[in-house]
């Protein structure tokens, strides 16, 4: 199994919901024609810039509706660093996207995290064009009383292997652990977490190794994870520049 590839990347996740009367469509297409082809030309640009939004919900067979992300979508944006994120935050861009985001948005929360990657998906990412497959993001928390060191290390180093071996239409597996909110109002939340699958009937057909999959997963779950934190949101994403 490959080493997983952070802690060196820093990236900024925003989830958001669109304004009554404004459709994602219509957000889809402004983000491709005006933010995304600003925000990379900033004189200080992201390394990687990515949008998301919500599909029907997939769900693994056998296991009750998922408690939803309350978001219509997410931006992601990459950094080589906190600070290089600071000074992003600086620019006079900034300011320019906050107010076209109020043109679009009813509200918004963010998170600076510190990304994990554990595996990607296989195909190559074109710039520009709709990502194969879906991703499942999921919002957590650590078990009360659990330190948050313990949390990471338990999540990266026994349950990412563990995922791997009896999720095995899971094509991509990154965790991102927050450092910080990036606004004041913004939820606790100690990890987001994207889980990436090729299509829906592989999604169906393999989403556990066998019988013995589901007890095994959860057992590890209760041990590290709050479970009545978790949230989950199917998404469908589109890849302005790959950060690899």
């Amino acid at each position: 199994m490959e080493a997983p590839k952070g802690l060196g990347m820093i990236k900024a996740i925003f989830g958001f919901n669109l304004k009554r009367g404004k459709s994602m469509a219509a957000y889809r297409k402004s983000f491709a024609a005006w933010r995304a082809p600003r925000i990379l030309a900033n004189t200080i640009a992201p390394t990687g810039l990515s949008l998301m939004w919500a599909v029907k919900p997939a769900i693994p067979p056998g296991h009750p509706k998922p408690v939803p992300v309350p978001y219509e979508g997410f931006t992601m944006n990459w950094f080589s660093s906190g600070e290089d994120f600071g000074k992003y935050a600086d620019t006079p861009l900034f300011k320019e996207l906050a107010e076209h985001g109020l043109e679009w948005l009813e509200g918004a929360h963010g998170y600076l995290v510190d990304e994990v990657v554990h595996w990607r998906a296989p195909q190559p990412i074109k710039p520009g064009e709709l990502v194969q497959g879906f991703k499942l993001i999921v919002y957590a928390s650590r078990k009360p009383g659990m330190p948050a060191d313990a949390f990471e290390k338990y999540y990266r180093e026994v349950h990412a292997p563990l995922a791997r071996k009896h999720h095995p239409a899971m094509i991509g597996y990154v965790q991102n652990f927050v450092r910080s909110p990036l606004m004041g109002d913004s939820p606790s939340v100690d990890v987001i977490t994207e889980m990436h699958f090729h299509d829906r009937t592989d999604f169906k057909q393999h989403f556990y190794l066998d019988d013995s999959s589901p007890a095994i997963i959860a057992a590890d779950i209760e041990q590290f994870m709050d479970l009545s934190s978790v949230k989950c949101l199917t998404v469908e994403e589109i890849v302005y520049q790959s950060p690899v």
